[in-house]
């Protein structure tokens, strides 16, 4: 697993959210995640 793909995990997990899937190559990822009807995509 790349470097990115440990940074979007952490970044995922401590936004108390939960990682379902992740995986990319070394120009992008694709992320699936279930996130708290609390938050927004755009909130940061």
């Amino acid at each position: 697993m790349s470097d990115s793909l440990f940074v979007g995990k952490g970044i995922i997990t401590n936004k108390g959210q939960k990682l379902i899937a992740i995986n990319g190559m070394l120009d992008y990822i694709h992320i699936l995640i279930g996130m708290k009807p609390s938050r927004c995509l755009c909130d940061r």
